[in-house]
């Protein structure tokens, strides 16, 4: 079993409402790291708990999509009437939205297609 892959990105402002970003991009197959640390779940983070522990991109056979992002988080404890967004901007420039409602902690897809699917900015806002 080989080990897990990451590609580092950088956030200046580390909690609610802000972002991430590698100029590399995150490389299919890789998992997100924030600050040189694995551990995303303190960075990535919205109101009444909600928070991200990993982000990996990988490369799907679908019908439709041919990427998907996999986040595994939970949204705010305060139920079905706020939740934490996640943005993803690719490498063309094109973002696509995930949004975490469910508290208790879960895995989340988002599929798209792009002529480039690396990943350079991630942004999260509570809602």
């Amino acid at each position: 079993m080989s080990e897990a892959q990451y590609d580092d990105f950088i956030c200046n402002s580390p909690g609610e409402n802000s972002n991430a970003q590698c100029p590399t991009g995150l490389q299919l197959g890789h998992y997100v790291s924030i600050n040189g640390s694995n551990d995303i779940s303190d960075v990535i983070v919205g109101k009444s708990g909600a928070c991200v522990k990993s982000i990996k991109l990988t490369r799907i056979d679908g019908t439709i999509y041919n990427y998907e992002i996999t986040v595994v988080g939970k949204g705010p404890k305060s139920g079905f009437t706020s939740s934490i967004n996640l943005y993803f901007t690719d490498s063309t420039g094109d973002t696509y939205k995930l949004s975490i409602i469910d508290s208790s902690e879960t895995t989340h897809t988002v599929s798209y297609n792009s002529s480039d699917a690396k990943i350079t900015n991630i942004a999260w806002k509570n809602d």
